[in-house]
């Protein structure tokens, strides 16, 4: 679940390469690495880093260990652009023909200019309840996409910023309509109090905004509503 931390590896390759304190990719989700043994192909996560919010992952989900030798493309694309891309491997017989690589394709979106989600995300002061009577009471910490362009800061830390211009958007929706029941934006602060009479379940979104952009991720919680 988006809370867990420690993880076992079924299998890998160059994991005597992996660093504790770098980066890795689960699924969509920015992960810390903070401990790590490659005997026993087992370690520990700091979870929802850089622009990501954790999120639950199914067992066998691919982890991706990234490191200083992720290739870059120079070029500057506008947003809604598609791109493609061929991978090509590499071996003692070889490059691959690219004629038989498969393409990635890559929607751009200005997630690099995108405000980072706010960090710490309780409902009523807990971490993804199962039930909440009463107003549902938001509450997170600041986070900073400048300030932090060269850390790896996760979810579970203090305030960080904000960046200028910075605010927050917070909504409650029904689970089973997607329907709107109550909603805040332009939110300065890191509290919102979200007010409903229906009863049942509900979902629990959270993200930032800033000149028009919202981040790339939103936090999202589905929980009972009751009066």
């Amino acid at each position: 679940g988006p809370q867990d931390i420690a993880f076992v590896l079924s299998a890998g390759t160059d994991l005597d390469f992996v660093e504790v304190g770098g980066a890795a990719l689960l699924d969509d989700e920015i992960v810390r690495i903070d401990a790590f043994d490659p005997a026993t192909l087992s370690g520990t996560l700091a979870r929802g880093c850089v622009d990501t919010v954790p999120a639950s992952h199914a067992a066998g989900a691919r982890l991706w260990f990234l490191d200083d030798e992720t290739a870059l493309d120079p070029t500057e694309y506008a947003p809604s652009v598609t791109v493609q891309a061929r991978l090509l491997t590499q071996t003692g017989e070889g490059q691959l023909d690219p004629a038989l690589a498969a393409v990635d394709s890559l929607l751009t979106a200005q997630r690099q200019g995108r405000p980072y989600p706010p960090g710490l995300f309780r409902i009523g002061g807990a971490s993804y309840p199962a039930s909440v009577a009463g107003d549902v009471v938001l509450s997170w910490t600041h986070r900073d996409r400048l300030l932090q362009a060269d850390q790896l800061i996760d979810t579970a830390q203090g305030s960080i910023g904000p960046e200028s211009g910075t605010t927050y958007s917070a909504r409650l929706l029904r689970a089973d309509t997607q329907a709107v029941l109550a909603s805040q934006t332009g939110i300065a602060g890191t509290t919102a109090t979200l007010s409903t009479t229906y009863v049942g379940e509900v979902i629990a979104e959270l993200w930032s905004v800033r000149d028009g952009l919202d981040s790339h991720q939103r936090w999202r919680h589905t929980f009972a509503h009751a009066i």
